[in-house]
């Protein structure tokens, strides 16, 4: 599939990202669907990041550009969806890689299932491009929804969206959580009953490098985690209640799996009080994990 009627906006933000830009967007430009526009959003950059993007603004009529002083990342999500004329919203970052066949698979994950935002697993690499780890991402809806209690079920550069909720919900990038956004966001969806899934594929690559963190920032991000994830557990009880006793009941659960299972219950026991329930997982977990022990031993795996 080289393209559909469905056009993928793509939003790409940038502030003093020259290093990597060149690379990121060569890896838009370089997908095997080619139904989109490119908004790249020069936020106030001091470096070399203009050249560039007018570089190949001009040479490639689907990229459109803003360019204008710093009013940070929030602000620039929100200005470039609200002129996204896409019925998908993608997102990019400015140090990362899309895997060329990363917006094919996603239109056609749309295409296939009844969700409203599809994210998959992704490479971590660093400043050379060298893949240094790997992050594998929930794919069982019930995992995804655990998951949403402890941390964001998906890397922020690697999901697209559907326009259409985004506008009927009047849904934004909000202000209370600077360095949490994307988390914040992904709640937001659920608590507006958008269904979120992830593709069992490597789609995207996200660049680990010292600019990725400062101290400061990690931990403004982990406190306003921390605030998320009591608000979530509290408000959604009940469901996070179904979707781990659903989860636990699986034949065949993978490890990673058994580990949202405990650590959701853990913040159900600290939140609300459920030590029982999280004592009945916690048998459910080692059974679990010893079976797929010995299967190891036996060879089986």
């Amino acid at each position: 599939m080289k393209t559909t009627n469905n056009l993928v906006s793509v939003i790409l933000p940038v502030f003093n990202g020259g290093e990597y830009l060149d690379a990121a967007i060569r890896s838009i430009l370089n997908q095997s669907y080619t139904n989109f526009e490119l908004i790249i959003v020069n936020d106030g950059s001091t470096d070399n990041s203009s050249d560039i993007i007018n570089a190949y603004a001009e040479q490639d009529g689907r990229i459109l550009v803003i360019e204008r002083e710093n009013k940070g990342l929030v602000y620039s999500l929100n200005e470039a969806i609200a002129m996204a004329e896409g019925d998908y919203i993608a997102r990019m970052d400015a140090d990362d890689l899309a895997m060329p066949l990363r917006f094919e698979k996603q239109v056609k994950y749309f295409l296939d299932n009844d969700v409203e935002i599809v994210g998959g697993h992704y490479l971590i690499i660093d400043k050379e491009d060298k893949i240094v780890d790997t992050c594998i991402v929930p794919v069982d809806p019930n995992a995804i929804i655990a998951c949403l209690s402890i941390c964001p079920p998906f890397a922020h550069g690697s999901v697209m969206f559907k326009k259409k909720f985004w506008q009927a919900n009047n849904m934004h990038y909000g202000k209370r959580f600077q360095e949490a956004e994307d988390y914040s966001l992904w709640q937001d969806f659920f608590n507006k009953g958008g269904r979120l899934g992830n593709i069992d594929e490597f789609i995207f690559s996200y660049r680990l490098h010292e600019d990725s963190f400062t101290f400061r920032k990690l931990k403004k991000m982990n406190a306003e985690v921390k605030v998320l994830r009591r608000i979530f557990v509290k408000q959604y009880k009940n469901e996070l209640h179904r979707s781990l006793i659903e989860l636990a009941a699986l034949k065949s659960r993978s490890l990673f799996e058994d580990a949202l299972l405990l650590e959701c219950a853990y913040l159900l026991t600290k939140h609300c009080g459920d030590m029982l329930f999280f004592s009945l997982l916690k048998r459910s977990v080692k059974k679990n994990i010893g079976l797929t022990i010995m299967k190891i031993f036996s060879g089986k795996i």
